[in-house]
């Protein structure tokens, strides 16, 4: 944009981007009358700001793609549920499980995090409320789901290799749940930059929090002790 028409917008009262683009939405005839600039010069001043901020057109198949790059679809381990849930759990989207207690939630959560680690090679972290959490559960649950292929040696390196993909921490209250989400993002933020490519954080793509009664309830007025499941 030249001095000249700058000058020129500034003296008709048209101050911002918005004022020019409004005035000019209908044509530029009444606004170049008003200003004294030629329509053409006109219509390359509109361009200039256009270019500067109004959105670029994409195509809906390329934002797609980009989304489909940062995002991922982790399978329930029912193919019933994935079915329902349209192919399973997604990734950058929050999830709540409700049931009653013993009605199978933290096997659910198991069967999440192993195919997370698993089928699909991301990192979880899982954050136990109730200082129940098994990792001899989930290797029994691991080694269930594998077929009979593969030596007993190769299988236990396999299994290795998934179950360190899966962290556990531990809280036993609420201020300490927030406390360890404020820390867990604060290393997603440092895992996004390529100073540590090996970063566990790194290709983290599941937290699980298992679960939010038993810290909650005190809070609510409930008597929900550490270690109970609580009915949700």
């Amino acid at each position: 944009v030249t001095q000249h028409a700058s000058n020129a917008l500034l003296r008709s009262d048209i101050h911002t981007a918005e004022d020019l683009l409004w005035l000019t939405s209908n044509g530029v005839h009444g606004v170049a009358e008003k200003t004294k600039l030629s329509e053409e010069e006109l219509l390359r001043v509109v361009a200039a700001v256009l270019r500067h901020v109004a959105p670029t057109p994409r195509r809906g198949s390329d934002i797609f793609c980009e989304w489909q790059q940062r995002n991922a679809i982790i399978s329930t381990g029912s193919s019933a549920l994935d079915t329902l849930l349209n192919g399973g759990i997604f990734t950058s989207e929050l999830c709540e499980l409700a049931g009653g207690s013993g009605s199978g939630k933290t096997q659910f959560c198991y069967s999440l995090a192993l195919s997370a680690a698993s089928a699909n090679a991301f990192t979880v972290q899982y954050i136990d409320s109730g200082a129940s959490f098994s990792a001899p559960r989930l290797q029994e649950m691991l080694q269930h789901s594998r077929g009979d292929g593969e030596s007993a040696a190769a299988n236990a390196r396999e299994d290795a290799v998934v179950l360190t993909r899966i962290r556990t921490v531990q809280v036993r209250d609420a201020t300490t749940l927030l406390h360890t989400l404020s820390d867990l993002e604060e290393k997603l933020a440092e895992a996004s930059t390529p100073r540590n490519p090996a970063s566990f954080f790194r290709n983290l793509k599941l937290v699980v929090i298992d679960s939010l009664g038993s810290l909650f309830a005190c809070v609510i007025g409930g008597r929900q002790s550490v270690g109970e499941a609580p009915p949700l």
